[in-house]
């Protein structure tokens, strides 16, 4: 998560060359929220609330990359 645009940020790709996949939609502030990732058939998807709010493919599996 990107705590100064409420967005959530997640890498596909090695350790040293990573393609972001960043939601189009974001994450209401002071409310609980459900954000769930899905990895299938190389496509990385993000959800926000059940609501599917980004995709990315490729062919690495996803990596978690801190964005501050």
């Amino acid at each position: 998560m990107n705590p100064s645009r409420n967005i959530v940020v997640f890498s596909l790709g090695a350790s040293n060359v990573c393609t972001p996949l960043i939601s189009s939609g974001t994450v209401p502030l002071n409310q609980w929220s459900h954000v769930a990732l899905t990895f299938t058939a190389g496509t990385l998807r993000v959800y926000i609330n059940g609501v599917l709010n980004g995709t990315l493919t490729g062919q690495e599996r996803p990596i978690p990359v801190p964005i501050f």
